[in-house]
């Protein structure tokens, strides 16, 4: 009688994070801490008022499915995520900030960003997307001519 042993070896240790790819991962990776608007602020412009910026607080190290209780269906999907971050905005310099609290989703090929609302996990922007460096993006939203032009802090 003769047995045989198959063994698959297998690189449990590598540093690879195939949940993401990798224009995704190099997005993540910058998406940490504050970032503010230089092109609709008194950043970029001192008759403008106080910028938008945008504080990444976490990295999701796999994507999380976004669902909402849907009395007829149960759950319904909204998205995914990929981190939480939290969009800061003023609408006059003398408001103070409203923070809002969000999830965001980076398109695979790294070039859209989605925001969804924390509150209710409906989609709050959608953005594309170019990353100039390793701190500073543009992000172009339908209906504006000029980009964000988000810089970290």
């Amino acid at each position: 009688m003769a047995i045989f042993a198959f063994i698959s070896c297998s690189k449990d240790s590598d540093d690879v994070n195939i949940a993401y790819s990798q224009q995704q991962q190099k997005v993540q990776a910058m998406f940490n801490g504050a970032f503010a608007d230089y092109q609709y602020s008194k950043l970029g412009n001192p008759l403008l008022g106080d910028p938008d910026m945008i504080v990444f607080t976490k990295n999701y190290p796999e994507p999380i499915e976004l669902r909402v209780d849907d009395y007829l269906n149960g759950s319904k999907y909204m998205g995914d995520a990929h981190g939480e971050c939290i969009y800061k905005k003023k609408l006059l310099n003398t408001d103070p900030y409203s923070d809002i609290e969000c999830y965001y989703k980076i398109a695979y090929d790294g070039t859209a960003l989605t925001l969804y609302k924390k509150s209710d996990k409906e989609m709050y922007h959608h953005y594309n997307m170019i990353i100039k460096s390793s701190i500073e993006f543009e992000l172009y939203q339908s209906g504006l001519s000029l980009p964000y032009i988000f810089k970290k802090q």
